[in-house]
């Protein structure tokens, strides 16, 4: 699914990138409003707790310039970054290196083209520390993988989807059918009851109750 794939992506991005913080945003389908999905920090070796992810928050001064451009966004130093310099979250949270880019895939209806579906961001509080172009390359790289595999899982959702829907009618014409059986042989056991009593022909209408009784039963198995 769609957050196991996300799960490996920020795995990756760790493993080959330096970072403090990441996290991985994607777009509501409905909303089309940015939500966080993966949260990561680099555990501190000296720390006793690793850190709630729900306090952790990324520079959405970054990364709403990211969704707004399509392009991936390195910044040196941030706080010193004209684009970003004047954002609050950027200094408040210390932020001296980072790098944001967009995940991207195809659209499935009719427009057809790309679309920015989320961002990966990653950032880093460690004084003299950097990124360079080649990790924003890496990360672009990354980001491009990211939204054909949540696009692939996307499919495969909705694949097991038109799977289930299909068994669901199937079975549910089966039931159908199965359920007009029964009630077509308990009419015709009421109706033999009926004429029995109308008739005071009890052999009638125990032949009758037999019907019912039986088609009874075959309503309890189904």
């Amino acid at each position: 699914n769609v957050q196991q794939v996300l799960e490996v992506v920020m795995d990756l991005v760790f493993e080959h990138v330096k970072a403090d913080r990441g996290i991985m945003l994607l777009a509501d389908d409905k909303t089309a409003e940015l939500v966080p999905q993966v949260v990561r920090t680099r555990d501190e070796p000296d720390a006793k707790e690793p850190k709630e992810a729900e306090k952790i928050h990324a520079s959405r001064t970054i990364i709403n310039h990211v969704m707004a451009s399509g392009e991936g966004v390195l910044s040196s130093n941030a706080m010193a970054d004209k684009l970003f310099s004047k954002s609050k979250s950027v200094h408040d949270m210390g932020i001296r290196s980072a790098l944001c880019v967009p995940i991207k895939s195809r659209r499935l209806d009719a427009k057809g083209g790309d679309e920015i579906v989320g961002v990966i961001y990653i950032d880093s509080s460690v004084k003299n520390y950097t990124y360079s172009a080649d990790q924003l390359r890496l990360l672009n790289a990354i980001g491009l993988q990211a939204g054909m595999a949540i696009q692939n899982a996307k499919l495969y959702q909705q694949g097991l989807q038109a799977e289930r829907l299909t068994a669901i009618g199937e079975t549910t014409a089966a039931l159908s059918h199965s359920i007009k059986n029964i009630l077509q042989a308990l009419r015709g056991g009421a109706d033999v009851v009926e004429m029995g009593i109308k008739g005071n022909n009890l052999p009638q209408l125990t032949k009758g109750w037999r019907v019912v009784d039986r088609n009874m039963e075959k309503i309890y198995g189904l």
